[in-house]
């Protein structure tokens, strides 16, 4: 299998999508005009490359005069499921190399990873040029290297700095989802799931009645985005707001 250096920024854009198709189609054997060529102006339904076969056992409605036939569509999604694990070993490698050893380094460095995928979310979603299994596919790994990033960040904050509040978790993500709707939160967290969903999991503790305690928060932008997508009801979280905001002590 051809293994394609992805990175989140093929799939924001219908030119760097193109670009990768490109690069696929570089990598085929029986086609070297291709490499002299313009390229593609449009993005293609599937590409069909060949090159050597070396894999005795390949059927051969695969093999092509020795050349085995490989699919740009079967290869980008096996190389998709391994985006964020690529991602996280580049990361180790970087700690490694810098040969950074404290908490506060990595949490830096994850910091610093992060602040890289601000809107990609957005823009992944709304690419509306991406295949849906393919958008979905995508978006997972995002989320995957999103909470790896995040757990190194949240490493060095405690429960003693975060914020308690006394509503559920449920509660407290739809609060956040109306001041974004209502405009009144800063432009980086009312684009970006991702940056608000790490600051909740960062800043606040929810309270948890089963356990009649405090509890933390994780994952807050993936619930943040089930909202949206109505995968996660927010009936009673409306009907609660509703009743305290207009209620005469309030």
């Amino acid at each position: 299998m051809i293994v394609l250096q992805l990175a989140f920024e093929n799939f924001i854009s219908v030119k760097n999508y193109i670009t990768l198709q490109e690069n696929f189609k570089q990598k085929d054997y029986s086609d070297s005009t291709f490499i002299n060529n313009i390229g593609y102006s449009e993005i293609q339904e599937d590409i069909i490359i060949y090159q050597p076969n070396v894999d005795p056992n390949t059927p051969m409605e695969q093999i092509k005069d020795g050349y085995i036939k490989i699919s740009f569509s079967d290869t980008l999604k096996h190389n998709i499921n391994r985006m964020a694990d690529n991602l996280i070993d580049r990361f180790i490698f970087k700690i490694e190399d810098a040969n950074y050893h404290s908490k506060e380094q990595k949490a830096n460095l994850a910091e610093h990873e992060f602040s890289k995928l601000h809107g990609y979310d957005k823009a992944i979603t709304e690419a509306d040029f991406l295949k849906t299994d393919i958008k979905t596919a995508v978006l997972k790994q995002l989320e995957r290297y999103i909470e790896y990033l995040s757990r190194n960040i949240s490493k060095t904050v405690t429960d003693e700095t975060k914020l308690k509040i006394k509503m559920s978790k449920t509660d407290l993500m739809y609060l956040f989802l109306k001041l974004r709707e209502g405009g009144l939160l800063d432009k980086r967290y009312s684009e970006d799931y991702a940056q608000l969903g790490k600051f909740i999991d960062n800043h606040f503790l929810f309270f948890n009645e089963r356990e009649e305690e405090y509890s933390t928060i994780k994952k807050s932008r993936s619930d943040l985005h089930k909202m949206l997508e109505g995968e996660k009801n927010t009936f009673n979280s409306f009907n609660k707001f509703r009743d305290l905001f207009h209620t005469r002590e309030f």
